[in-house]
């Protein structure tokens, strides 16, 4: 079995400032839309989705990471 998880949520930094851009709302998109999936094939496609939360943000380029970890049983 293999588990996939993500965060429920981060910030991106903006290049060359310190706001913020709040992603929220992680999910694994599969059958059961959630932060974890499960699955007993050997091999799988895990598209993520996320939500960005855009409104009233400074305008310019920015950046952060999440870690998606993967856990076989």
């Amino acid at each position: 079995n293999i588990q996939v998880s993500v965060p429920s949520n981060i910030n991106m930094t903006r290049i060359s400032g310190t706001e913020t851009i709040p992603v929220t709302d992680f999910n694994l998109v599969t059958n059961s839309n959630g932060p974890v999936y499960s699955s007993s094939s050997p091999f799988i496609n895990v598209p993520i989705g996320a939500t960005l939360n855009t409104s009233g943000i400074v305008s310019g380029d920015y950046s952060g990471t999440f870690t998606v970890n993967a856990v076989f049983n």
